[in-house]
């Protein structure tokens, strides 16, 4: 596993903790308001509205707690990914292999940022392209398509390898994959 900053042993309340601890203490608030109440021979209706009332609040924190931590979760882990995995990524070699077979997919629907380090808004060009590297490899995605070689030079591509998983979604493979082609080149060139 490749070690990506460290790691520092703290005490995080995450969602789940925080309902198992709300889960415990509105258990014993419970039981113990109960027994007090039977014990006393008090229960009345005054007292059961303010039992109402506190579980009410209670409950309100709960829910605003779980909240508040799956907001902060999400924005630990876009931190995580921006400071820590793009510039991991970006710090990567840059392979160059040369093109073999480019055809553009138009039934490919779904668009997003897909495996790009970079926020800039590019257009991508929805592509499968087939190129050398220890045998042949495809791919089919949004790609960065950049024309601008010389009507002589051959197509190729570009990309950053992630050798494993890091975790959090970001898995093993290739990153901010772009293919070059030629100013004039025609989709039927290759095939």
């Amino acid at each position: 596993m490749i070690e990506l900053g460290k790691q520092t042993a703290e005490f995080e309340l995450n969602g789940w903790m925080i309902l198992a601890i709300s889960g415990i203490v509105l258990f014993v608030l419970i039981t113990v308001g109960t027994l007090y109440l039977n014990s006393r021979h008090l229960i009345e209706y005054k007292h059961l509205i303010y039992f109402v009332v506190l579980l009410s609040l209670f409950s309100v924190a709960i829910v605003w707690g779980l909240n508040k931590s799956d907001e902060y979760e999400l924005k630990k882990e876009k931190d995580w990914k921006d400071e820590i995995v793009s510039p991991y990524i970006e710090s990567l070699p840059v392979e160059k292999r040369e093109a073999v077979y480019i055809k553009i997919e138009s039934e490919l629907t779904s668009k997003g940022r897909y495996r790009y380090t970079s926020d800039k808004t590019i257009e991508r060009t929805p592509l499968t392209v087939t190129f050398k590297e220890n045998g042949l490899t495809t791919k089919t995605n949004w790609m960065e398509a950049h024309m601008e070689l010389a009507d002589e030079d051959t197509p190729y591509v570009t990309y950053q390898y992630v050798p494993e998983k890091l975790g959090k979604g970001v898995s093993k493979g290739y990153y901010n994959l772009k293919v070059y082609l030629p100013k004039n080149y025609k989709f039927t060139d290759i095939k």
